[in-house]
């Protein structure tokens, strides 16, 4: 991980508070995620990781399975970006939460456009590569627009449901 600024310190709860941070989760020497955060707190007694003002690049399909060869990166093109005001991240970095202004940005499906999702709230666990929301979400893509109460999405099999209260809007192309 690279700091910045060399700001580091303990704070008033003994959290280490790191400044202005850029720094890799991986597998197997594969990258999963680069992320960048104007300041990172390591809580000393639960380990949690705590981020503000979070800027996540998301690798796809560099998760294997047990057994599986090493996989050198993920699809050209597979790359999430994410940001939100604040995330966590719990669990050996295998648990990534995202809170407030949460966006996600992704390759263009079927479309010149990138996919775009909006919501408050995002939870993503890595090795699965399963997402999920329980808050309003906004999908676009392409033109198309569709709302809805909660998400759940396996990234690995290219699914995507959408919980309750589903709206859509669909324009023809032209």
């Amino acid at each position: 991980m690279a700091v910045d600024d060399e700001f580091l310190r303990l704070d008033q709860q003994q959290a280490l508070v790191v400044g202005n941070i850029d720094g890799l989760g991986g597998f197997d020497g594969r990258e999963r995620y680069r992320l960048k955060a104007a300041v990172i707190r390591q809580q000393t007694e639960s380990g949690v990781i705590d981020l503000e003002r979070l800027d996540m690049n998301y690798h796809r399909n560099t998760q294997a399975s047990a057994g599986d060869a090493p996989m050198s990166s993920g699809i050209p093109g597979e790359v999430w970006h994410l940001t939100s005001d604040h995330g966590q991240v719990r669990e050996e970095g295998n648990d990534v939460e995202l809170n407030g202004n949460v966006r996600v940005t992704g390759p263009p499906q079927g479309g010149v456009e990138p996919l775009s999702l909006t919501t408050e709230t995002l939870r993503i666990n890595t090795p699965t590569e399963f997402i999920e929301t329980a808050a309003p979400v906004k999908l676009r893509w392409s033109g198309q627009q569709l709302d809805a109460v909660g998400m759940r999405a396996d990234l690995k099999a290219g699914t995507l449901s959408l919980e309750s209260d589903v709206n859509g809007h669909f324009q023809q192309k032209k």
